[in-house]
């Protein structure tokens, strides 16, 4: 008897159950206020799972709700601010309906062309501008950040594309099939590229990218401001912390960043983050959101389609991390400039010092650089701890990228 009252407050009981969604409950006048389905009641459960199939994509931010934003990305989370959830949680909202739409196809039940449509445009005109060199951008996978990227991008993602393709009608038509296949066969041949600089503005993260007439190259940003924030966690060893702040990351060959890399990073020095290089472990509890949205309202990022750029204020909510900066960041063709100022210390943290980290990605070439016109070399398997005060031009290169430094500051580099 005790377990009678959960029973009778679960809420996944059936939809008939709810006796306002029958018109004669308001005597067949017009619900007062009632917007979740407008002129919808039960008719049986096929004409009903076919109906509520149709559903699942209606705007989220009309409804203050998780789900699809207007400028591409996928929320799952918007409690305390908006995150990107592109692979946990949002690429399955997008496209597990498929298992769904294929019992009604071809029946007087089936689903309508424009349910499909809306998959299928982002499936084309999203997801392929995150993918490169056969890798999804973990700034934007949400609680996946440390999974298998590279399988989403080569497996789930064309899977879910075929799926959806075989759960037509015979008489659906859609738009842009042929070209989604064509990004299909490329990404899993690895010859997918793409050209073109995108802001995702909802999320306050844009990508910059080249490749289909110029040497290949990835670069995105992500910020965090009192609107968004960053990836959520549930790990028991927190890890994503800082990504929001600010995170820049360059990949050129596409591995650079692959789930082998994350899994032995050092979370304190991710690429953009300007924070104290704390060594004590990073926050374990919380909740998936316990590293807050910031408290500045300034954040934002925006594009033309060949150059963009961002603006953020480093000010976090949280008390875990230590320092305050405005940042600009400016993506030209193959450059990016990155201008930082204001900054200092914002609380005690452990009183080490506050640094910008430019690149943390897998040492796999030399690395050389060249401050005050010395040069030097660091192999892979060498471990190294130098700190050099700058008077002059410093650049590093590594591979085939390169760092250009022009502030009169301390540099250093280490393992």
């Amino acid at each position: 008897m005790l377990a009678l009252p959960l029973i009778w407050a679960d809420y996944n009981r059936p939809l008939t159950y709810v006796q306002y969604w029958y018109s004669d409950f308001y005597k067949d006048k017009p619900f007062k206020n009632f917007s979740f389905s407008p002129g919808w009641s039960p008719q049986g459960v096929i004409a009903d799972v076919s109906r509520w199939m149709t559903k699942y994509n209606i705007p989220a931010h009309k409804y203050i709700q998780s789900g699809f934003q207007p400028d591409g990305t996928i929320s799952h989370h918007i409690g305390r601010a908006t995150d990107a959830a592109m692979v946990a949680y949002g690429f399955e909202w997008l496209t597990d309906c498929n298992v769904g739409y294929q019992y009604f196809k071809n029946t007087p039940f089936k689903v309508a062309a424009p349910q499909y449509q809306f998959q299928l445009d982002h499936l084309l005109n999203v997801y392929p501008k995150l993918i490169y060199k056969q890798h999804m951008d973990f700034l934007v996978a949400g609680r996946s950040y440390l999974d298998d990227l590279k399988g989403f991008a080569t497996k789930s993602y064309p899977r879910a594309v075929n799926e959806m393709l075989k759960a037509r009608s015979k008489d659906t038509q859609l738009s842009g099939v042929e070209e989604l296949q064509t990004v299909i066969k490329a990404i899993k041949a690895n010859t997918h590229e793409y050209s073109g600089t995108d802001a995702y503005w909802v999320n306050e993260y844009l990508v910059h990218r080249q490749g289909e007439n110029e040497p290949a190259f990835y670069a995105s940003l992500k910020l965090k401001s009192e609107r968004t924030v960053g990836a959520e966690d549930f790990s028991k060893v927190r890890k994503s912390w800082h990504l929001g702040y600010g995170i820049l990351q360059l990949k050129v060959r596409g591995d650079e960043y692959a789930s082998r890399v994350l899994k032995n990073y050092d979370w304190h020095a991710v690429p953009g983050l300007t924070e104290e290089w704390r060594t004590d472990a990073l926050p374990a509890e919380g909740g998936a959101q316990a590293s807050l949205p910031g408290l500045n309202k300034i954040s934002g990022v925006l594009a033309d389609g060949k150059t963009g750029m961002g603006i953020y204020h480093h000010l976090p909510k949280e008390k875990y991390s230590s320092s305050t900066a405005f940042k600009t960041y400016h993506f030209i063709e193959d450059k990016i400039i990155a201008l930082g100022s204001g900054i200092s210390r914002l609380r005690p943290g452990q009183g080490k010092d506050i640094t910008t980290f430019l690149d943390q990605s897998a040492f796999n070439r030399e690395l050389t650089w060249c401050v005050n016109s010395k040069e030097q070399t660091v192999n892979p398997g060498e471990s190294v701890n130098i700190t050099e005060n700058i008077e002059s031009v410093c650049w590093l290169h590594q591979g085939e990228k390169g760092i250009y430094h022009s502030a009169e500051k301390e540099a250093a580099t280490g393992d």
